[in-house]
């Protein structure tokens, strides 16, 4: 039924996605062939369209073709030549089809035989849509008032297409609809309103980047369109007239537009893509990848805009070293270029020709860069960019396996009123359609992130978000959780106030079936600052101490040296690393204000039904707990506290399943029973076990503490 034509130029951060949202159509059925052709892309384009075709090709059939920059419309009009199929479905290599897409279109080209052309509308239709409904048949007035359809979702009848002459290949703006209103010539230019389409992946507004950010180009070419339309007959002269004073209009309201978005996003922009770093390279084969390593390492990397690297006729294995290398690393943004051997001046040339970023830095492929280099420069060069009053956060946000929930979680980062923030995506090795969640953010965002990783767990990908943490302070978000809109606004000014070492907040327990409920239902000194080893014994001892790490704000330094690191492999991880940091921090303070939404669900960590590692998990951590409170500068008051809160803890594991319980276990009940509360527990526990569950359930119920 239907060829997919998608022409690709120097779209390395889209196409994967383009060509995914294909192969995820309801009805792939229907597709007999995609037909992908490389008008001469220069970035790594090629690499990761032949990886994707390797990867899917059992699905659908693919054709690929690689070719010399010809422009867009000589490239779609090849693909549409060589298509098999009765019908042609236009993609472009920086928008993506609805799952729905094509079985949409299939169901109404089905209801009428006699139609050959068939687009869609697509969010940010704008208010043309609301006065629309259905499927409906364009005409040539509303065609000069909204050039309508977007082109990825236009399909038609190759033979009919081909008779109107297909896109003008002399064209460069606004060829699409020239060649689209030649089927007003036969009456069938058809309008289905639904939105089926993400139009510009990546781009934050219209004409942000690409054709379409020539205005004036694009403006010329709509103007040269209505015109056709009435050389065709189909408008009469003074419609014309009328419609070329209201293209004037819409282009200066677009200028304006986007006038006032560049100056709006200046300050945010400054920095962000501003390096581009050439690398010459000739027989260097075992320092070349060294040299790389060493850029991909930068502690500001998301001020490198691209690496442009320039074999320059090198005899060995170098060209073998770099392609495997930019393989390995696909989300480094490398270019490759070779050339016959010139000298290193010649390749340096090439390659600043050929950058994007504002800035040049050279390196050579014997040397390498310490990780701050970049952002050394960057400081002396623009200062931080902040003033007095404003902080830095970094959110860590550790995903696996997550697609039900991640986009809320990350939409209400995104959402933040505050803007000094960055997100750390860190995908744990995720086989769900979480990457894809996670990357669409990426693209679409300045201020995340994403890096993947080998499986480790969470506290792995913890640590790996650390690492690579350079803001003033740290917070933690699981992937199935999400955060008030105001949350990071809120912690700046209480910070202001004074920079803390650990800014602990409150929360909600969010049920997928019941009411939400407070997380933490007891007042703990809400806006008093304390010593961390105070604040810690001190609420412990009252009942109302959490282990949470997504409710506290954390200062970076405290995580430098290595120290404060999450223990990989166990459950549990939170209950060892919350007493560390408490003995870490010099000052705390908690505010009793609702920001975090912590959801419980069945598939979670904790509610995985492991049982025994639950147990086995907890006891390390009660075993590694009791040596650091025994190694501590506590006082014998404080570490009573804490070892009988450690017994009593150990009494309630016990107490899950007698068949784990071991003779250490009890000794280390005996021996950590500091006050007469713990005392009491392990005596009882010792002789009649089964009596303390409902003497500590009746004792709960008659105090405050539930």
């Amino acid at each position: 039924m239907f060829s997919v034509v998608i022409p690709a130029y120097n779209c390395e951060k889209t196409i994967y996605r383009v060509m995914e949202s294909v192969l995820y159509q309801t009805r792939l059925d229907l597709i007999d062939e995609i037909i992908i052709i490389n008008d001469g892309s220069i970035d790594n384009t090629e690499i990761i369209i032949r990886d994707f075709i390797q990867e899917n090709d059992r699905s659908v059939k693919f054709v690929y073709i690689y070719q010399e920059n010809k422009g867009v419309s000589a490239t779609r009009n090849r693909g549409i030549r060589i298509a098999k199929a009765e019908w042609i479905a236009l993609l472009d290599s920086d928008d993506i089809w609805k799952k729905e897409k094509i079985e949409r279109q299939y169901e109404v080209i089905m209801k009428s035989k006699d139609m050959i052309f068939l687009g869609s509308s697509y969010p940010g239709f704008g208010g043309f849509k609301k006065y629309l409904s259905g499927v409906i048949k364009v005409t040539p007035r509303q065609l000069c008032i909204r050039s309508i359809p977007s082109t990825p979702s236009v399909v038609f009848r190759k033979e009919d297409g081909i008779k109107l002459g297909l896109f003008n290949e002399e064209r460069r703006y606004g060829e699409d609809i020239a060649f689209f209103q030649k089927f007003l010539l036969r009456d069938s230019y058809y309008l289905l309103c639904e939105d089926l389409i993400e139009v510009s992946i990546g781009k934050k507004y219209f004409a942000e980047s690409g054709l379409s950010s020539n205005l004036i180009k694009m403006h010329q070419g709509r103007k040269q369109n209505a015109v056709e339309l009435f050389h065709m007959g189909l408008i009469s002269k003074q419609f014309l007239f009328l419609m070329q004073m209201f293209n004037e209009i819409k282009y200066f309201r677009r200028k304006l537009f986007s006038i006032i978005f560049t100056l709006r996003n200046r300050d945010a922009q400054r920095g962000v893509d501003m390096f581009s770093v050439i690398v010459s390279a000739y027989n260097c084969e075992k320092t070349i990848a060294k040299s790389l390593d060493s850029v991909k390492n930068q502690t500001r990397y998301d001020l490198i805009k691209e690496i442009i690297i320039i074999n320059d006729g090198s005899t060995d294995q170098t060209g073998n070293v770099i392609e495997q290398y930019i393989s390995s690393n696909p989300e480094m943004k490398c270019i490759y270029m070779r050339q016959e051997n010139h000298g290193i001046s010649h390749a340096r040339n090439q390659g600043i020709m050929r950058a994007n970023g504002k800035w040049i830095a050279l390196l050579d492929c014997d040397d390498v860069w310490m990780p701050d280099k970049i952002e050394r420069q960057y400081k002396h060069m623009f200062g931080n960019g902040l003033s007095n009053n404003e902080i830095t956060f970094d959110i860590i946000v550790p995903i696996y396996n997550v697609e039900n929930y991640l986009e809320k979680c990350l939409l209400s980062l995104k959402q933040q009123t505050y803007a000094h923030y960055r997100v750390l995506m860190i995908d744990d090795g995720s086989t769900d359609g979480s990457t894809k969640i996670a990357r669409s953010f990426e693209d679409c965002e300045d201020n995340f992130f994403y890096f993947r990783k080998e499986n480790g767990g969470l506290s792995d990908a913890r640590n790996f978000g650390i690492d690579k943490s350079m803001a003033d302070y740290i917070l933690f978000i699981d992937s199935d959780d999400y955060i008030e809109k105001e949350t990071l606004e809120i912690l700046n000014r209480e910070l202001m106030l004074k920079k803390v070492d650990v800014l602990e907040f409150n929360g909600w327990i969010v049920h997928e079936h019941r009411e939400k409920e407070i997380f933490n239902k007891h007042y703990i000194n809400s806006g008093k600052i304390m010593k961390g080893t105070d604040y810690f014994v001190t609420n412990l001892h009252n009942g109302c101490m959490y282990s949470a790490v997504v409710l506290k704000c954390v200062k970076r330094s405290l995580f430098g040296n290595g120290r404060l690191r999450f223990f990989k492999g166990i459950f549990h991880e939170d209950e060892l690393w919350t007493p560390q940091l408490m003995l870490e921090a010099d000052t705390i303070k908690y505010i009793d204000i609702k920001l975090y939404n912590y959801v419980q669900r069945n598939g979670s960590i904790m509610h995985l039904g492991k049982k025994e590692k639950n147990i086995r998990d907890a006891k390390i951590v009660f075993y590694k707990l009791e040596k650091l409170y025994n190694e501590s500068n506590l006082n014998n008051k404080q570490k009573n506290v804490l070892r009988s809160y450690l017994c009593r803890k150990m009494i309630g594991l016990c107490q899950m399943d007698k068949t784990l319980v071991t003779d250490k276990d009890r000794k280390y009940i005996r021996r950590n029973a500091r006050d007469r509360k713990s005392w009491i527990q392990s005596r009882l526990y010792g002789s009649f076990p089964q009596l303390l569950p409902p003497i500590i359930k009746i004792v709960k119920r008659i105090t405050r503490y539930e």
